[in-house]
């Protein structure tokens, strides 16, 4: 129970195939076998794909050469929950933290051919990033654009060039999936089947933004090396205007609404008073009668146009602005006018407001992690300057098989307000509730699952001091050895009592940030 079926689509030969949910078991019928190369398929890729004693992170510390299947898996999500995404685009999240730190992925079609599976439901436009500058950070900026703006109704990809380097843009071939995209490139060239992508998808009449270098993305100041080919008309041909130069002035713009472009649904939300903005403005000419100019900026006499829409001789439709510096993307006008220019871009209608919860909201609404023993993050504390409510903080502790017979004691500091204290849903009363440093709860025997996760969950109530001041710990009288409880929990507020009982399934590799492995203290040593 409850694994008693699996797809009829999977056929399992009992004298090949093996099932077990067994870290230990799958590990040794890999070793029997002469297995190095593993193949995780499975979900939910946050919780059992990634944590179980099989999953990914314990065979990639093992040494082996495992890779995740990533269109074969799905993620378990709420998107009422941070970060307050498309349950999709969360999908795409773990997997690019997968990447990032655990090990590679591949699609079925490598192995089936065809395409990759999709899910029918997931029915964002195809957003591409091609960033590839090294002077604005937008490598940074960008992705983190997309993930806090976004998230909700785009799918995105990204190709990044590597920095340093002018001639290669690997993995352009995801332009002939893409619905729309976004350039932040800076004179690069390409060989020329690359180049055939960019000018295949411009062709194909899809539209294109632009940020800040796109302009003259892909011309140099001198011809192309042998084999490489330059596209100087870019920004004539795909923005509607011809750059000229990067303004040396260290004076001030002044940056206002085009008159004519007031009630444009792309300025939706923004203000239309003037701003001022430091730097020298891009200078452009030959605008196209095509252009229609949303935002202008006014320095030492001059006037330029900032940002623009054009309607392509191709039919697609282009966005481009200037604007693109690090600083911009804490600006939150140019924020709100680069995700509306998104939506419009792919035919969507631009959103009058995103609802994103306070930090407080969130707080309340569901669990974030914490480092025990230390003061809760500056943010958080200030978020919650003045509260005296029910503030629960709960993690996974994995008790040694050979505690199984020992007499348990948890270990807290004390501190203002009043404590309770659960393990596995069961409260513990204090030994010494009148100590002044130090509380001590004995854990009843038949509480304890000995060889395997345990949930410890602590709940203060009138206390303005919420972070641990020194690290909790669990002793065993039997084996005389002492487990230290410091390192990640998590924790949020609220007056529900079903906090705390509310099971981790730790056991079957959820919320692996908050389990506590025991690194064993013999208090002799």
């Amino acid at each position: 129970m409850p694994w008693q079926r699996q797809s009829d689509m999977i056929e399992i030969d009992a004298a090949l195939d093996f099932i077990s949910d067994r870290g230990d078991e799958v590990w040794s019928i890999l070793e029997a076998r002469g297995i190095r190369r593993v193949i995780v398929a499975g979900v939910h890729t946050n919780m059992c794909v990634l944590g179980r004693p099989f999953g990914l992170r314990r065979m990639a510390l093992g040494g082996k050469q495992v890779v995740l299947l990533r269109d074969m898996t799905d993620t378990m999500y709420d998107p009422t929950s941070w970060p307050y995404v498309n349950h999709f685009t969360a999908n795409d999240l773990i997997i690019d933290h997968v990447e990032r730190y655990v090990c590679p992925t591949i699609t079925s079609d490598q192995l089936l051919g065809g395409r990759p599976f999709r899910f029918a439901g997931d029915k964002r436009p195809h957003l591409v990033v091609v960033a590839a500058e090294d002077g604005y950070g937008t490598k940074e900026t960008l992705p983190r654009f997309a993930a806090e703006q976004l998230g909700r109704d785009f799918r995105v990809s990204y190709v990044f060039g590597r920095t340093g380097e002018s001639l290669e843009l690997s993995g352009l071939e995801v332009l002939d999936d893409a619905d729309l995209a976004l350039f932040s490139v800076r004179r690069h060239v390409l060989k020329p089947e690359a180049m055939a992508i960019v000018r295949r998808f411009v062709q194909a009449g899809k539209p294109i933004l632009g940020i800040r270098t796109a302009s003259h993305a892909f011309a140099l100041k001198t011809p192309p090396p042998a084999g490489y080919e330059a596209w100087p008309e870019f920004d004539v041909d795909v923005f509607g205007a011809r750059y000229i130069a990067h303004a040396t002035s260290q004076s001030d713009a002044a940056v206002s609404p085009s008159a004519r472009a007031l009630d444009d649904p792309l300025l939706g939300g923004l203000r239309h008073e003037t701003q001022i903005l430091s730097g020298g403005l891009y200078q452009f000419s030959e605008l196209s009668p095509r252009v229609k100019s949303l935002w202008e900026g006014e320095q030492d006499g001059g006037r330029q146009p900032i940002a623009w829409t054009f309607a392509r001789t191709d039919g697609g439709r282009s966005f481009y602005t200037s604007l693109g510096e690090r600083r911009d993307f804490a600006n939150s006008e140019f924020v709100r006018l680069l995700r509306n220019a998104v939506y419009w871009s792919a035919g969507l209608p631009v959103p009058s407001q995103f609802s994103t919860p306070t930090l407080r909201e969130s707080l309340e609404r569901h669990w974030s992690t914490v480092v025990v023993p230390g003061p809760l993050a500056e943010a958080t504390a200030q978020a919650l300057h003045g509260y005296d409510g029910e503030a629960w903080f709960r993690c996974v502790v994995r008790i040694p098989t050979d505690w199984r017979e020992a007499k348990l004691t948890l270990r807290l500091p004390k501190q203002t307000g009043t404590t309770h204290v659960w393990w596995n849903g069961r409260a513990l009363p204090p030994a010494n509730a009148d100590d002044k440093s130090v509380v001590f709860y004995p854990v009843a025997s038949a509480a304890v699952t000995a060889g395997d996760a345990n949930l410890l969950v602590v709940r203060r109530t009138g206390s303005r001091q919420l972070g641990f001041a020194d690290s909790p710990s669990l002793s065993a009288r039997g084996p005389s050895s002492e487990i230290s409880l410091q390192g990640r929990w998590q924790f949020r507020i609220g007056d529900d009592p079903a906090f705390s009982n509310m099971p981790l399934p730790a056991k079957f590799g959820a919320s692996t940030d908050i389990v506590i492995d025991p690194v064993l203290k013999d208090p002799a040593r």
